[in-house]
């Protein structure tokens, strides 16, 4: 029986590695920012009043998604996620993989009367390797 938080089997989802456990988002996100890249630009004035720029060192690539969660095992199995103080795969639907390290998971209530763990998420990382 079909169930509307259960993966549906034209779905494709989301996957966690972290080099021993593979674990399947039941829902995917709602929303992910692609890995974004901030440069570290200075600049300088001459004595001839020219501008001199120096490119420094790229900060780290970031990347972001939010989402909804249903069950409280989904809950539990994010915040398994979250604490694991070491870099995962993330996979999404498109197939593109990144390894991550993440920052922060930030589960906020909702109301609700068919789902009591209903929660809207949001998670952030910094993006290791692609």
């Amino acid at each position: 029986m079909s169930t509307p938080w259960s993966p549906s089997t034209n779905r494709i989802a989301w996957t966690f590695y972290d080099g021993t456990t593979t674990y399947s988002l039941p829902v995917n996100p709602e929303s992910a920012s692609m890995p974004s890249l901030t440069k570290t630009i200075s600049k300088q004035n001459t004595a001839a009043g020219a501008q001199i720029l120096y490119e420094g060192r790229q900060e780290p690539k970031k990347i972001s998604f939010s989402g909804v969660i249903l069950l409280e095992e989904h809950f539990r199995a994010f915040q398994d996620w979250a604490v694991k103080g070491k870099q995962i795969r993330i996979t999404d639907d498109l197939g593109q993989s990144d390894w991550v390290f993440l920052k922060s998971f930030s589960p906020m209530g909702r109301n609700s009367t068919d789902f009591p763990w209903l929660l809207d998420y949001s998670v952030e990382g910094f993006v290791l390797d692609r």
